[in-house]
């Protein structure tokens, strides 16, 4: 089978119109005929139950696998792997053999989020066993699994006392506006914070990281009005003690999925997303 694929145009105008899918019967007929040879475009979206988030290149898998499974086992028919895109809804298309669908068998598309190998959301569909023009989009909804481990735990900036002194980001409702004003004072490309600190004479101190390495060092006035110093800093410049344990990025960006991550969502105190904290959870981190 064929990769991963953009979807058709006449596809994606169903998507974009927004038009409900309706259900697919996926028995091969009472009369158990074979369907015809040939290959078969599916296509459709990925879309995430209300309230579930998972971070830009979370790994996705979708597979085409008889239902129920067989007692002899066996693999999917047909598998595409992809990566979340924008939040809520993540575009995918593959194609498969009809010919290997058994007379009278039910298939159906399963789909999940997996990442460090534990998954932490799934869904399944029906899916079309015979050819359509325009192909029939197929919508997944994405929901987390009971009982599973949660991807991200969301937290409020104004609840951090579980954080041990040595989290600089204990700290984090203090020193929150000091960040914030610092992230304006400077730009860049996905620019990240990663340590802030309370320094004493109402200033607070702020590390700004770029990827490459390079960045700021800014102190600010701890209810964040002005700063008071802004220094380059060059990619070599020597790591502070619990730098980068975790990282904050700000609102309105996203961490990206990676394994040896741990990720928590940080609230502010009408609800409102401030950014995300990641912390290296694998050693030599």
């Amino acid at each position: 089978m064929s990769g991963p694929k953009v979807p058709s145009q006449r596809a994606a105008g169903y998507l974009a119109k927004g038009l409900a899918i309706l259900p697919v019967i996926l028995a091969l007929g009472c009369d158990a005929r074979p369907p015809p040879q040939g290959s078969v475009d599916v296509s459709g979206t990925l879309v995430l139950a209300p309230g579930e988030f998972v971070p830009v290149g979370m790994p996705l898998e979708i597979e085409l696998v008889r239902h129920p499974a067989p007692a002899e086992g066996g693999g999917p028919l047909a598998s595409a792997k992809l990566e979340a895109g924008v939040p809520k809804e993540t575009p995918f298309a593959f194609e498969y053999d009809s010919g290997r669908l058994e007379p009278g068998a039910v298939y159906i598309l399963k789909a999940r989020a997996v990442l460090d190998k534990t998954v932490y959301l799934a869904g399944e569909a029906p899916v079309p066993t015979a050819a359509a023009d325009p192909p029939i989009p197929v919508d997944i909804v994405l929901r987390r699994l009971p009982d599973a481990a949660p991807l991200f735990r969301e937290v409020s900036i104004l609840r951090l006392g579980y954080k041990r002194e040595a989290d600089w980001a204990h700290q984090l409702r203090d020193v929150m506006p000091a960040i914030q004003f610092c992230l304006h004072s400077v730009s860049g490309e996905d620019l990240v914070v990663t340590k802030a600190w309370a320094m004493g004479g109402g200033e607070a101190g702020v590390r700004i990281r770029s990827p490459d390495g390079s960045g700021f060092d800014c102190v600010a006035l701890v209810d964040g009005s002005r700063f008071t110093s802004l220094t380059g800093l060059p990619s070599f410049a020597e790591v502070l003690p619990g730098e980068r344990s975790p990282v904050f990025i700000p609102a309105p960006g996203g961490p990206r999925a990676m394994e040896c991550q741990r990720y928590e969502r940080v609230m502010g105190g009408f609800n409102e997303p401030l950014g995300w904290l990641v912390y290296p959870t694998c050693p030599g981190q």
